[in-house]
């Protein structure tokens, strides 16, 4: 029997195909296993119907299939369509065909949605009887295809997307001759007997041995071979045996019987456990079922044959017969492919002390993994749960190369590059306070520091200073902190900080008793990663009050010890109290920007789409008054969702709510119109980061007034929270959600 490697097709080509359908040739297990997803693109005018297909050809070498080979296909898929107009059906059809056999197909999906979402299959395609053998001269050929029904004609783009894709040619090896001689019995006055013919999938072979009566409870004990000729063949770590068998035992007569077997391999090297049968307290009345498929590797030789010894010890309490049926098996010499590593990210930003996760699915059951370390660093990061994996790793700041490392129970290591990693600091709010006192006609000042993410202050020491109305100042005598919480130090408000920071406190104009207003400028310096950017002016003009505080939110990129002011920033501005309609600017080298701002609502602006503005929770709505200067723009919106307790989440259902002047005109998955709006949504529930959705606007004017919901997402009652960035992008909405979840495999 030859063996036929397993191909695995990985490929970061992305190919338009015009009107031609797109064949790979040659052997594809030189594509790295590393490449990302195969995207097939055709484009379509005027026709109500489409079909966009990829033909993959499989170089078999003349080898000779019949009824005892069988034809394993391992893929994942998903495909969409972009079209003006209303979609009857998608279908996507995977089909094989060789010699003798034309476009077989083996798994077919249909959707009345303009996408498919990303599906995968594990299909067996059995060589047809009657017995005569299908030579296959050069080829089997898999063809994913594609195709939508159009209500109207249109212009429209469909896109055939495949993650990846596994051929495998199996070939069961028949089973022999029981060895009848084998058997052996270690308990006296046991009888046994056995049908010692030819054993096949159709045939049963029942074993039994009558236990005469007895006072009671002791354990006895039967063994008997099952033997399988191989010929020779060396079993090294890419090599495995998968002995897949259906047996059932049961007893007569017995109040209670309790059993408890393994099926071990006797080879002509080692001797070793593969599995065992039942461990329970069985109904005499019903036959336990066993179904096991297992695999075992490892450098050892079988000579000529192999022998499964089922070896069963059982007590009962009374007379008894046991019958041990075998009514099937099959042993198959496979070839282990690489796991194929699915990961949940390919190039992803995360703060530090946050965690993503990664899953590792290993095709075949190869044996379990019980390392996993993550690169540059070769940093442990967990284990494997059977064949799943689930680990979670807290970054260090910096961008990282991920190489994955894997380690199996047999000691094989595998390595495959996942992606790029960059980990931030987390975001820092920095406040400020103002505060008026009559008594000692003075206006205080304090800045503090928050975790955005989390909420929490941080171990840090923020400054406090104290402005005396004739503009000295005034220096907070040595204490910790005040009855808020504050954190004072004791160096000057233009010193560096600890962190290379530095704040200067421009001008304090203030009429303590008559309350006109308060007048705050504030310039930060030290732009170490943007030196051209020189000073950064804030101005907000305010009527006087008990209270009133400034947030400046800081995206970190260094260490909290070396705080710099980076060009990724935001303005966040809560106002307690109503201030009636302020205005505030904003310098850079490219010119001024001029906002308006309005009381009793939480405004969020920037200047590029890499400003981000970061909140801690979901529950969010985001108010545009119709009166914000957005001339051309619109606004993006990016939502990270993270579970905050570190949980894996599968299959958590999502909605989401978006809102027109209080009406609902989205919700959950149903695309519904609105004037000058068109919605393409790609909702994919395999997918490890669940769904993106995209809005695209046609018209500028479409935000103004309209009110965009982050809605309410739990999981199980457990909270979690995100990262909402905002910023001024043309022509676009965009709302990409990311969720943890598990990997589901049949």
């Amino acid at each position: 029997m030859a063996l036929t490697p397993t191909y695995l097709l990985r490929t970061p080509t992305v190919c338009d195909v015009g009107s031609q359908p797109l064949t790979i040739y040659g052997d594809l297990s030189t594509l790295a296993s590393e490449d990302a997803v195969l995207q097939f693109r055709q484009d379509f005018t005027a026709t109500s119907a489409g079909s966009t297909y990829a033909i993959f050809m499989l170089s078999t070498s003349g080898v000779t299939l019949d009824e005892n080979h069988t034809l394993v296909l391992n893929w994942e898929a998903c495909g969409t369509g972009s079209e003006f107009g209303y979609t009857l059906n998608t279908h996507l059809t995977v089909s094989i065909e060789y010699q003798g056999a034309t476009w077989v197909p083996i798994h077919e999906v249909d959707s009345d949605s303009r996408s498919i979402a990303r599906t995968y299959g594990w299909q067996e395609y059995e060589i047809p009887q009657p017995h005569s053998d299908y030579v296959i001269g050069d080829e089997i050929q898999v063809k994913f295809e594609l195709s939508h029904q159009l209500s109207q004609p249109r212009t429209w783009t469909q896109r055939l997307y495949l993650y990846w894709f596994l051929l495998e040619i199996r070939k069961d090896v028949s089973l022999n001759q029981i060895n009848a001689s084998s058997i052996a019995l270690h308990s006296p006055g046991f009888t046994a007997t056995g049908n010692a013919a030819d054993l096949y999938a159709e045939d049963a072979v029942t074993y039994y041995v009558e236990r005469p009566a007895d006072p009671g409870g002791e354990t006895s004990r039967v063994q008997f071979t099952v033997t399988y000729d191989l010929g020779y063949y060396g079993i090294d770590t890419l090599l495995g045996l998968r002995f897949t068998h259906y047996d059932w035992f049961h007893t007569t007569g017995a109040i209670t019987t309790t059993y408890q077997g393994k099926i071990s391999v006797i080879g002509a090297s080692t001797n070793m456990s593969l599995c065992y049968i039942r461990d329970s307290v069985a109904d005499p009345t019903t036959p336990d079922v066993q179904h096991a498929t297992s695999l075992i590797s490892g450098d050892w030789v079988v000579n000529q044959s192999i022998s499964f010894l089922y070896d069963i010890s059982y007590s009962v309490t009374g007379p008894a017969i046991l019958y041990a049926h075998v009514d099937w098996a099959s042993l198959e010499i496979v070839r282990y492919p690489d796991p194929v590593i699915v990961p949940t990210l390919l190039n992803a930003t995360i703060y530090a002390s946050q965690s993503f996760w990664l899953n590792v699915s290993c095709l075949d059951g190869r044996a379990p993994i019980t390392e996993i370390r993550l690169g540059p660093w070769d940093e442990l990061v967990g284990t494997a749960e059977g064949n799943y994996l689930h680990s979670r790793f807290m970054g260090s700041v910096g961008t990282f190369a991920l190489n994955l490392t894997l380690r199996d129970a047999d000691g094989n290591t595998f390595t495959a590059l996942v992606g790029n990693l960059t980990v931030l600091h987390r975001p820092i709010s920095i406040a400020l306070f103002l505060s008026e006192d009559p008594y000692y006609q003075e206006v205080q000042l304090y800045l503090t520091m928050r975790d955005i993410l989390s909420n929490n202050p941080l171990a840090l020491y923020p400054f406090s200073k104290t402005i005396l109305k004739n503009g000295s100042w005034f220096r907070q005598q040595d204490h910790q902190t005040d009855p808020s919480g504050n954190f004072y130090i004791q160096e000057p408000v233009i010193d560096y900080l600890r962190w290379n920071y530095t704040a200067i406190i421009d001008t304090i104009e203030t009429s303590v008793y008559a309350a006109t207003s308060v007048r705050a400028s504030i310039i930060l310096s030290d732009c170490t990663p943007f030196p051209s950017i020189d000073d950064l002016t804030y101005g907000l003009p305010l009527k006087a009050s008990d209270q009133m505080i400034l947030d400046y939110s800081v995206q970190c990129q260094a260490p909290l010890d070396e705080l710099w002011l980076c060009r990724n920033h935001s303005l966040y501005w809560s106002l307690p109290i109503d201030l009636g309609t302020h205005n505030f600017t904003f310098q850079d080298e490219a010119g001024i920007w001029e906002y308006y701002l309005y009381a009793n609502a939480q405004g969020y602006e920037g200047y590029s789409s890499q400003i981000y503005t970061n909140i801690s929770h979901l529950d969010t709505t985001l108010v545009l008054d119709s009166s914000l200067d957005m001339g051309s723009h619109s606004i993006v919106l990016d939502i990270d969702l993270v579970d905050e307790l570190n949980r894996s989440c599968p299959n958590v259902p999502l909605t989401l709510t978006i809102y027109d002047f209080g009406e609902v005109f989205y919700q959950e998955n149903v695309i519904t119109g609105l004037s000058g709006v068109m919605l393409i949504i790609h909702f994919d529930q395999y997918l490890d980061h669940a769904f993106s959705i995209q809005i695209v606007s046609e018209s500028t004017s479409l935000y103004e007034g309209a009110i965009l919901t982050a809605g309410n997402l739990s999981y199980d009652g457990y909270p979690l929270y995100a990262v909402i960035g905002i910023g001024v992008a043309v022509g676009v909405v965009s709302v990409v959600l990311s969720l943890i979840k598990r990997r589901l495999r049949p």
